[in-house]
């Protein structure tokens, strides 16, 4: 005995006739098992019995079907296949197991030895008939292309063909607040208040999402009873619902007046199907409507930015962007156009290899790009997004472009304007220092102890605004002349020495302690000893100064491909969240007790912003950090160099004679 079990499939055919329970069969190789008929399923394939030498075996015949078939995870197709028990076979979408083979067959003499029994569950072994299988197979085919008037229209065409009615009504709440129903009789479309319908067994139906099946003769199987004068005229009647998950919005109900007919389970399960498919087509076109909805809605949205906005994929080829990208770009279509190759009409400093640490960059426009105007060339800023979400691996990264033109422009004429009052401010408190000096040395021993008092401090207030004066000239000059910055070795480890030393009286005084966390490897980042020692300077002495008695700052390092962080982390205060967007900003001070008292003039995060970002790094500022909101913590990311040093990097002079070893 062979036993094939059929876990999948609707269509299971014996011959053409609908297998019932059990079919026995294997007498010779033309009583087979036909999984449906070449005209009805792409799946065409054929299981019998064939003697080989003296022995009968079971084959699997495949027709050239569409999806072919698979034995053992080896799919093969248009061949004759031998199986054997605990073999798993898919043909299409059926799946069929040989259990057992026993006792094993050697002739076809004897009956009881010579049958291949099939069988599964029911619905494995039931078929519609073939009018309404064609009928049903028209209509899934045309569905997609039909709109929702076409589609209702075709639905009444696939049951009027296989069902007779005195009635046919389908109700389908599309929108909410907004319903569609559509009637037909015997003659064809009509109105809906012309005919009669029980509104009852509908009613409960959409209600209670149920499938009816209402037979007034058969008192027992009927569901409802109701004296309307459309349950007096029905003789049958079939009810079944528009199922969206667990609820429905919709029905399709028929009904005959004829005594002669009878709607029975056959029928009612094609009804059922017909509903699933018009179901299945409406959810499918909201959902696809709905899609669309938001798709011009998000590219409105992205259309009326004035930022630039590119798609990309995980190589950084464009999927999609919005016009004001494509006019950053002057391009009329970005579409599959890769990032570097649209950039090589730009100075920038991207670095696909420094994602995802250093997730910004810059961008300025050369000469006949058609980016630049009268006052110079386009300046931008750009953020990459990346998508982490393994549910939506189409795209993989965003980038915002932001035009910072203006931003600069008014940042380096600030500069400028600074820079010259700064230069315009020497000469005349250079006189009135010398002159504080003169009348102090001439006129010491005349002078009342009030008189040289005042005098004294005349002097250093004269040598503080001469400090200010120099520091203002010294900064802008840098931020002027960032462009022109080399990019050379400099050792991680020598810029937070010196930052430390330079600050190590100011520490001793409010007993504040620096530590470096990171490990005895060298780092080495990419630029200008002298400026970036600036930098790592005043954020030592921004933490020294807004710091607690005692307090504490970490100083922390790691690389991660081709870029450095560096990270600041103190125990102070904090920054106030009002204060947040203006730190970088010229001459803006963060005074925490609001008592003018704190020292300087609103220069040092101004400037390192302005010089590493010339290096083609970043600086990001985050507090507060701890749980009792207290601490800042800076973080900056510069590149590296592309290959480890070899030797002894030489550094600028200045540079090193101010550096010394770090404890």
């Amino acid at each position: 005995m062979f036993l094939l079990n059929f876990y999948q499939g609707h269509d299971l055919k014996v011959g053409g006739v609908v297998l019932e329970d059990k079919v026995t069969v294997g007498r010779n190789a033309e009583n087979h098992v036909v999984l449906a008929d070449p005209s009805l399923s792409r799946h065409h394939a054929v299981f019998f019995v064939e003697k080989v030498g003296d022995r009968v075996q079971v084959m699997l015949q495949d027709f050239d079907s569409t999806n072919g078939c698979e034995i053992n995870g080896t799919k093969f197709r248009g061949k004759k296949v031998r199986i054997e028990p605990g073999d798993t076979v898919w043909v299409g979408t059926h799946r069929v197991e040989l259990v057992r083979k026993t006792p094993a067959l050697t002739s076809f003499t004897d009956d009881s030895e010579q049958t291949i029994i099939f069988e599964g569950p029911p619905h494995c072994q039931e078929s519609l008939p073939l009018e309404r299988l064609r009928a049903l197979y028209d209509l899934t085919s045309a569905a997609p292309r039909l709109g929702l008037e076409e589609l209702l229209d075709a639905t009444w065409g696939t049951l009027a063909s296989c069902l007779h009615y005195d009635v046919l009504c389908v109700l389908v709440q599309n929108e909410p607040g907004r319903e569609i129903l559509r009637a037909w009789n015997a003659e064809g479309p009509c109105e809906p208040g012309s005919v009669p319908v029980s509104k009852r067994l509908m009613d409960r139906c959409i209600r209670e999402n149920l499938v009816i099946l209402a037979d007034k003769k058969q008192k027992s199987s009927s569901p409802l009873s109701e004296d309307s004068a459309a349950w007096s005229n029905l003789c049958s009647a079939m009810c079944a619902p528009l199922v969206n998950g667990d609820c429905n919005f919709g029905a399709i109900y028929v009904s005959s007046e004829e005594q002669s007919v009878i709607y029975d389970q056959d029928d009612l399960k094609f009804l059922i199907l017909v509903t699933n498919q018009l179901s299945n087509n409406i959810i499918h076109r909201t959902t696809l409507h709905n899609l669309q909805l938001e798709a011009e809605k998000l590219e409105a949205i992205l259309g009326s930015l004035q930022e630039g906005v590119i798609v990309a994929d995980s190589q950084f080829i464009v999927l999609s962007a919005n016009e004001a990208a494509k006019k950053i770009f002057g391009e009329a279509d970005l579409k599959a156009k890769r990032i570097e190759d649209m950039l090589s009409e730009f100075k920038h400093t991207f670095d696909r290899g420094a994602l995802p640490a250093r997730n910004r960059f810059q961008m300025v426009s050369t000469t006949g790009n058609g980016c630049s105007d009268a006052w110079g060339p386009r300046i931008y800023t750009a953020t990459i997004s990346e998508n982490s979400s393994a549910e939506r691996e189409s795209w993989k990264y965003v980038i915002c472009f932001h035009d910072v033109t203006q931003v600069e422009r008014n940042e380096r004429m600030k500069s400028l304007l600074v820079n010259r009052l700064a230069h315009k401010l020497r000469t005349p408190l250079t006189v009135i220092t010398g002159v504080n000096t003169l009348v102090a040395q001439q006129m010491e021993p005349y002078m009342d102890p009030e008189l040289r008092s005042m005098l004294q401090q005349s002097l250093e207030h004269s040598q503080q605004c001469a400090e200010m004066i120099d520091k203002f000239v010294e900064y802008t000059s840098v931020h002027l002349g960032h462009d022109s910055i080399p990019e050379v070795r400099c050792r991680l480890e020598a810029l937070v020495a010196f930052a430390v030393e330079a600050n190590r009286e100011l520490a001793a005084r409010k007993n504040f302690t620096v530590i470096k966390e990171f490990s005895d490897e060298t780092f080495e980042v990419r630029g200008r000893e002298e400026k970036l020692s600036l930098v790592f300077h005043h954020l030592v002495q921004n933490a020294v100064k807004f710091g607690h008695e005692g307090g504490r700052l970490a100083i922390g390092a790691a690389r991660t491909g081709d870029t450095v962080k560096v990270e600041f982390r103190d125990d102070g205060p904090g920054i106030p969240p009002a204060e947040k967007e203006y730190l970088f900003q010229m001459l803006h001070q963060v005074d925490v007790d609001n008592t003018g008292q704190v020292p300087g003039a609103g220069l040092g995060l101004w400037l390192a912003r302005a010089v590493l970002q010339a290096h083609g790094g970043e600086i990001d500022i985050s507090s507060p950090v701890t749980e009792d909101k207290q601490g800042t913590l800076v973080e900056i990311l510069l590149p590296a160099p592309a290959e480890p040093s070899t030797g002894t990097q030489p550094h600028d002079a200045k540079a090193q004679a101010d550096t010394v070893p770090l404890e």
